[in-house]
């Protein structure tokens, strides 16, 4: 059975647990600002106020957690270990591919000192496939993709 995301070959990033991929062909600037209206959105839905961003020593590390603040309105931490983002914010973000090869890179994201749950994770899919290239966002009225609204919210809103 396919997936109902099988269609958007960007999507294969989203993991269990993480968002991760190669750099720049699969994570790269232009992910990260999606990722970060969509996790704006997501904020706004479970009443959080703000993120936290970290990030790892990987070279293009700074260039997305720069574009993931910007979109999400984010705070830049810079670099630190993974543990120290996780239990230090309400949200937070840190880009890392942790053990991976220094040509991927990715997001881990944490709620409350743990890490998000698969379905979290689903969750922020379901925004994304409603997020268009131009950084505008699709409005749910529901977690289902089928309650779809047509109306639409500037990046910048």
């Amino acid at each position: 059975m396919k997936s109902e995301f099988s269609e958007l070959p960007e999507l294969k990033v989203f993991r269990k647990y993480d968002i991760r991929g190669r750099y720049p062909d699969e994570v790269n600037e232009k992910l990260f600002t999606r990722l970060g209206n969509i996790i704006k959105l997501y904020m706004g839905k479970h009443n959080v106020n703000s993120l936290v961003i970290g990030q790892d020593y990987r070279v293009h590390s700074g260039r997305l957690a720069s574009a993931l603040a910007g979109a999400s309105d984010g705070t830049l931490l810079g670099p630190m270990p993974t543990p120290c983002l996780a239990f230090s914010a309400q949200f937070g973000g840190m880009v890392t591919a942790s053990h991976n090869p220094p040509e991927y890179n990715g997001l881990k994201l944490f709620v409350n000192g743990r890490e998000m749950y698969t379905e979290e994770y689903e969750q922020l899919k379901i925004l994304y496939k409603g997020t268009d290239n131009s950084g505008d966002c699709l409005l749910y009225t529901s977690p289902s993709p089928r309650d779809l609204s047509t109306s639409r919210m500037p990046s910048s809103a």
